[in-house]
This record gives C-alpha cells, sequence and structure tokens, in this order.
C-alpha cells in the first residue's frame, strides 16, 4: 500500500504535469495573440510572465528531480532545450530592467519563436504516450 507522502507526490506529478501540458499548449496561442493584438499588450505580457514562472519552476523542479546534480540534469538534452528556451525568453525581462530597447524587443521576439519549438516537442511526446497508451 502507497504511503500518504507517495500518493501526495503522485497527485503533486499529475496535477503539475497536466498544469504544465496546458501551459505548453496555451502558448502558442498566446504567441499568436501578442502578435496580432496590439490593444492588450500589457495583459499579454502578464500572460506570458506567468508562463514563463511555471516553466521556471518546472525546470528548478526537474533539477530537483536529478538530485541536483548537474551533469545528470544535462544527460537529458530535452532539460538542456528547455533550459535554454526559458533563460532566452527571461533575457528580454531582464534587458527591460537594464534598459536595452531594441534589441530587448527582438530577443523576446526570438524567445517566443523559441516557445513554439518547446511547445512541439511535448506535443510529439503526447503523441507518442497516447500510441502507446491505445
Amino acid at each position: 500500500m502507497a504511503t500518504h507522502a507517495e500518493v501526495n507526490d503522485r497527485v503533486f506529478d499529475v496535477w503539475f504535469g497536466r498544469t504544465v501540458l496546458g501551459a505548453i499548449l496555451v502558448n502558442p496561442g498566446v504567441l499568436a495573440w501578442s502578435l496580432l493584438d496590439h490593444d492588450h499588450d500589457d495583459l499579454i505580457e502578464a500572460v506570458h510572465t506567468g508562463l514563463l514562472v511555471l516553466f521556471t519552476v518546472e525546470i528548478a523542479i526537474k533539477f530537483i528531480e536529478a538530485g541536483c546534480n548537474l551533469k545528470r540534469f544535462v544527460g537529458d538534452r530535452w532539460n538542456v532545450f528547455d533550459l535554454m528556451v526559458t533563460v532566452l525568453c527571461w533575457l528580454p525581462a531582464i534587458g527591460g530592467l537594464l534598459g536595452t530597447g531594441v534589441l530587448g524587443l527582438r530577443m523576446l521576439q526570438l524567445a517566443r519563436f523559441a516557445r513554439i519549438f518547446h511547445a512541439m516537442r511535448h506535443l510529439s511526446t503526447l503523441r507518442l504516450a497516447h500510441f502507446l497508451h491505445h
């Protein structure tokens, strides 16, 4: 029989996994929204920042699950890819605080484009999981 801690871990894994998956699926829509609607830039930026914080927490959890061992963490190339995309996405926010102007905006566009690849990676995993499950 599973202990209370094991049940909590499983529930958290399922809940957090579904939350991250939802964020990954929503993210390209938010990206398209940001390209089409410039009247709600503040709201769009708030949503982007929320998604970015969630993806950052996901990476932190993966690092902890790897025993806080950098070699083990980077042993999974998808972790490296996710880390690079997330760091790239944070650069414009940091640049905005430092006042980089146009360069920060260009980096933001590039970072958001990279998020599409992040989403495609997870979608291909979903297709494989669905295929194996049925």
